[in-house]
């Protein structure tokens, strides 16, 4: 106990960082599911693996109440959702209070290692900490959480950022276990999440570039040291990384828009400070007038003072680029980089963005006029704390869960009741969360899910999602879809206009010859195909 006290004193500033994570993630533990687009899924993966470990389910490879069957496993990374399903079946906790606590393990680690990057580029302790709070206080970071549900990459980070960590070592003394190190972390971010892994194996590349660069001498120890760290990667990743590529380019799924977001410079421009943006599910957004200002101020001040913060402020460079989509990166054009989702890279460069800030406020603490007054960095952390804290707080409400409404549950008691086990449902206004609530609470398979990209039959199921999206439902086409995908009930609910129910309705109500209706509920109507 003594040990710990002293442990605790001695990483003080750490401490205060991951406090700071655990109070912003409170309304995130309150009554429901987790919140965000994407959390259905990985709820559902988690709770299909956690059926598989307790034996519940007959395969542990193959989701059965997803697009026909999904090879889920192999589709897309299993760390997360893995470790999601794991705990609730170790455990008594439900999967979705497992989610929960994986993604503030996931969110708290990735905190502490930015702490620990900080410390490593030469930070002082109180402007690490300042880094890190930065980063968890950062609109993109709850964004990812609450809006997104980006579970697997919240997973991701805390390797990957370990991996950088190390990379950041050997340039400072090289040796090949700071190599083997790195590979074999990036290797599990890998597995947690690919597209994370892609991003910061890409950060590790231009860090070594820029490190032979400055090193004219040290370029064929460079070369060996990126042949090491990919080896090593590909070594402990192997086992499911050859799998999903096999699966990925049997699926050849491509999306409608290069890097999932299409938007011009200027839009991207004006949003990274426009708060208007906070609590909306949309891309480009705000990042923080304190962590974009000083970031890239802090950016430009490593560039002109080659500060130790150079290669970082490089990496922070080319993620941002990536994070501009097709309006100012011509590279996100091109397969299979156009399969990148880019507002992610938003999320992978705010540790970045927060570093290169609070280094600059630290350059700014030993400025001669504030050198002498020994409270300066604790006073400037305050202040620029200020008003992160006023955007963490206008963001809160993103993090607070999703409780079942009335009439979803309504629908999907009926659904539980008079649909057979072995028949397949497709429905409309849910926002995803059919992909979750109807199989694991009516028992009932349907006929998409939330990850296309794995799914064999995408081209089907994107025809449909698409009629939804652009506002244009063809009955007769989409009549033609579900008999393809051997699917007889059609369930549509106004709980989420996204999918544009209310099309879907105006279009089957009127084709009689095409669906019959089975049943009419609050806020709900039942169809049967002909």
């Amino acid at each position: 106990m003594i040990a710990a006290t002293r442990s605790a004193i001695r990483h003080r500033w750490l401490v205060a960082a991951t406090a700071i994570a655990f109070v912003v993630l409170i309304p995130y533990f309150a009554a429901g599911d987790p919140p965000g687009v994407d959390s259905p899924s990985f709820l559902h993966f988690g709770w299909v693996f956690q059926q598989s470990l307790t034996g519940a389910e007959g395969s542990s490879l193959t989701d059965r109440w997803w697009y026909g069957g999904l090879p889920y496993l192999q589709a897309y990374s299993p760390g997360g959702y893995g470790a999601v399903g794991l705990l609730g079946a170790i455990t008594p906790f439900a999967v979705a209070g497992a989610f929960k606590i994986v993604m503030a393990v996931a969110v708290i680690s990735t905190t502490a290692t930015t702490y620990w990057l900080g410390r490593t580029l030469g930070l002082t302790p109180i402007f690490s900490f300042l880094a890190a709070a930065l980063l968890v206080l950062s609109y993109p970071v709850i964004a990812g959480v609450g809006i997104f549900g980006w579970l697997p990459t919240l997973a991701s980070m805390p390797f990957a950022m370990a991996a950088y960590i190390a990379v950041e070592k050997w340039t400072s003394k090289q040796t090949r276990r700071k190599l083997l190190y790195a590979g074999a972390l990036l290797g599990l971010a890998l597995i947690a999440h690919h597209m994370t892994a892609i991003a910061f194996g890409l950060a590790i590349a231009v860090r070594l570039t820029v490190f032979s660069i400055d090193h004219p001498s040290e370029v064929r120890s460079t070369t060996r040291a990126i042949g090491t760290i990919a080896v090593t990667t590909a070594v402990v990743s192997a086992w499911w990384a050859i799998p999903f590529l096999v699966n990925t380019i049997s699926v050849g799924f491509q999306r409608e828009l290069a890097g999932n977001w299409e938007f011009e410079a200027a839009t991207f421009a004006s949003s990274v400070f426009d708060r208007t943006k906070i609590g909306i599910e949309t891309f480009p957004s705000y990042i923080g007038f304190v962590q974009g200002g000083l970031g890239i101020a802090g950016a430009v001040y490593a560039f002109v003072y080659r500060s130790r913060l150079r290669g970082l402020a490089v990496v922070a460079t080319v993620l941002f680029w990536f994070s501009t989509g097709t309006s100012l990166n011509p590279l996100v054009r091109v397969y299979p980089l156009s399969g990148l989702d880019v507002s992610r890279f938003a999320f992978y460069v705010a540790p970045m963005f927060a570093l290169l800030a609070a280094s600059l406020v630290q350059q700014f603490s030993r400025h001669k006029r504030l050198a002498t007054f020994s409270a300066a960095p604790a006073v400037l952390t305050v202040v620029m704390l200020l008003v992160p804290v006023v955007d963490a707080l206008a963001a809160r409400d993103v993090l607070r869960p999703v409780e079942e409404p009335q009439i979803v549950s309504d629908s999907i008691a009926w659904i539980e009741q008079n649909v057979p086990a072995d028949e397949t449902v497709l429905a409309v206004g849910y926002r995803n969360w059919d992909g979750y609530w109807i199989p694991g609470r009516a028992g009932v398979p349907i006929m998409d899910g939330w990850y296309d990209e794995g799914a064999k039959n995408w081209r089907n199921v994107r025809a449909y999602r698409l009629m939804g999206w652009l506002g244009e439902v063809d009955a007769a086409e989409l009549h033609g879809i579900m008999g393809r995908e051997a699917t007889r009930y059609l369930v549509i609910t106004d709980w989420d206009t996204t999918d544009s129910p209310h099309l879907f309705e105006e279009a089957v109500s009127s084709s009689h010859d095409l669906f019959k209706l089975e049943a009419t509920l609050e806020g709900t109507t039942v169809y049967t195909t002909r």
